[in-house]
Parts: structure tokens; C-alpha cells; sequence
């Protein structure tokens, strides 16, 4: 059965992620925008996984994205892969593990895969 909080969870925190933010940049991102969330409450929020979808839009509006489309078929699928270095988990992803679609919108769920360097 698909836990749908640890799928929305999931979408944000690859994202942010990729762009190499954390909750506190998140927050003064989200204040240029006009939403007042503190970095403590984006935490409980992602802790839960249970944010409002009008969060998940705020979000991508603070992070630049003009367009988000998700793959409802390809969610809940297998949750963890194993990697060079370890279990890496959608709940504790590795920056390093984490590669979304190169274009502009989010493209299906996060895919976690090493980096080729």
C-alpha cells in the first residue's frame, strides 16, 4: 500500500536536495515569496510528511521551478536501493545519490542514483 506522506515527503526533499537547500534557506526563500514558515516549522512539516499541497506549491514557486508534473503510476515503488557507500533511503537520501530529470519541471518520483562523475 502507497504511503502517500512519504511520497509527497519525498518529491520535496529530492528536490531540495538537488539545488543544495536546506530548511533554513527554504524559509528565507519562502519569505521573498511572501509565505512566513520557519525553518523549525518546514522541519516538523517534512518530519510528518503530511504538508498542505498549497506548501508543496509554495516550495516549488521558492525554488524556481515553473513547472511540476508527477508520474502517478511510478509511485510506490521500491524504497531503497543499495549503493557504493551504503543504504540510501528516500527518508535520508545522500546528496551525492540524488539525480532528478534535467529539465525544468519534476518529471515521475525522484530517482535515486549515484552521480556518474
Amino acid at each position: 500500500m502507497t504511503n502517500w506522506n512519504v511520497e509527497a515527503k519525498a518529491i520535496l526533499k529530492a528536490e531540495l536536495a538537488r539545488k543544495d537547500i536546506g530548511y533554513k534557506k527554504l524559509s528565507q526563500l519562502l519569505a521573498q515569496i511572501g509565505v512566513d514558515e520557519t525553518p523549525s516549522a518546514i522541519t516538523n512539516k517534512m518530519s510528518r510528511g503530511s504538508f498542505s499541497f498549497v506548501f508543496f506549491l509554495q516550495c516549488m514557486k521558492a525554488l524556481g521551478r515553473t513547472q511540476v508534473t508527477i508520474d502517478l503510476v511510478s509511485l510506490g515503488g521500491c524504497r531503497m536501493i543499495k549503493l557504493p557507500h551504503g543504504n540510501c533511503s528516500v527518508q535520508q537520501p545522500h546528496r551525492d545519490c540524488l539525480e532528478l530529470s534535467t529539465g525544468p519541471e519534476i518529471t515521475s518520483r525522484p530517482r535515486y542514483l549515484p552521480r556518474v562523475r
